[in-house]
């Protein structure tokens, strides 16, 4: 039997298993949930609550997040390689420094959410909300964000080199120092977006070659 104790140390959900790996938390509540260093890996959590839970530094390899709720919580260091967290509530998460490689995110709401200095490499984002979201040096190289909305988002010196980010919504983003070498800028949307001097412009070329020069 495994006892899930909440950030203050109170018994909020016991599971009848021996191991943490596998685990499966289906509509589970696990609201402030203290799972940080958890080893989670191909756990099931769907449609779990799990709100201002602490995951701090948890292996959440290939476990399945869909439609999970995870705003405000603290998902610093966390490893989500390989995840599904796909139609999942990550609105205010902190997933500084976390590894999202090769995971879904499809249909995610990630806006505001901290993700400075997280590897998000060959990552599925179609259709995501990243509004207002702190990607300051992460790297999103090769990832698919078509469709999503980088609205205000911070992007200052993150890598997204050779990224599909056609039809995103770029508006007021800041790509101060953002590299853009070989991404697909197709029917982006850039108005107002931030540059440093003329550096990331000059690096917003499409797939078909098309140079782009504006404010």
């Amino acid at each position: 039997m495994i006892e899930i104790k909440n950030i203050d140390g109170e018994v909020i959900h016991t599971v009848d298993a021996d191991t943490w790996v596998g685990i499966k938390l289906i509509d589970a509540n696990l609201y402030r949930a203290d799972l940080s260093d958890a080893n989670l890996r191909n756990a099931d959590l769907r449609h779990a609550d799990l709100r201002y839970a602490n995951l701090r530094g948890a292996n959440l390899i290939g476990a399945n997040l869909s439609n999970a709720q995870l705003s405000y919580a603290n998902l610093c260091g966390a490893i989500l390689r390989g995840a599904r967290i796909r139609s999942a509530n990550l609105c205010g998460a902190d997933l500084s420094g976390s590894d999202l490689s090769c995971s879904d995110l499809r249909l995610s709401d990630i806006s505001d959410a901290n993700l400075r200095g997280a590897n998000i490499f060959t990552t599925k984002l179609e259709d995501s909300n990243l509004c207002g979201a702190n990607l300051t040096n992460a790297n999103l190289s090769f990832s698919n964000l078509n469709n999503a909305s980088l609205f205000r988002a911070n992007l200052t010196d993150a890598d997204l080199r050779h990224a599909d980010l056609s039809n995103v919504n770029l508006r007021e983003a800041n790509l101060c120092g953002t590299n853009l070498s070989g991404s697909n800028l197709t029917g982006a949307d850039r108005t107002g977006a931030w540059r440093n001097g003329d550096t990331a412009m000059r690096n917003m070329r499409s797939v078909e070659g098309e140079d782009f020069d504006y404010v």
